[in-house]
């Protein structure tokens, strides 16, 4: 493999090792399309944020249904009644599995 150019890497901030990326895509491709595309970045980075904050909200929710759940069993042991129900725990899967789908690519992000 050839030595890397060390003006380009000055340049751009890359390690050293290798192909400056940032460099090749910033000349490989035409200027009116480049716009665009980083437009179109930004706002799937802003809906990504929007997304990882309130994939924060769902997780105290699912917080407070799985909390609920439980002191609803124990107390359903003691009044005779059945407080709990499966359907909690289906809302608490389904809130669990929200928040890893969703709040995942936030995560890479930040």
């Amino acid at each position: 493999m050839s030595e890397a150019n060390p003006v380009s890497y000055a340049r751009c901030g890359c390690p050293g090792n290798g192909v400056c990326w940032s460099l090749v895509f910033r000349y490989s491709f035409p200027l009116g399309l480049l716009k665009p595309l980083l437009r179109l970045s930004r706002i799937i980075d802003a809906v990504n944020s929007f997304i990882g904050r309130l994939s924060t909200w769902l997780v105290l929710a699912m917080v407070l249904i799985g909390a609920f759940n439980a002191v609803a069993r124990y107390l359903g042991r003691f009044t005779g009644t059945n407080l709990s129900s499966n359907a909690y725990i289906e809302m608490q899967w389904y809130l669990f599995s929200i928040v890893f789908l969703a709040a995942g690519a936030w995560a890479l992000q930040q």
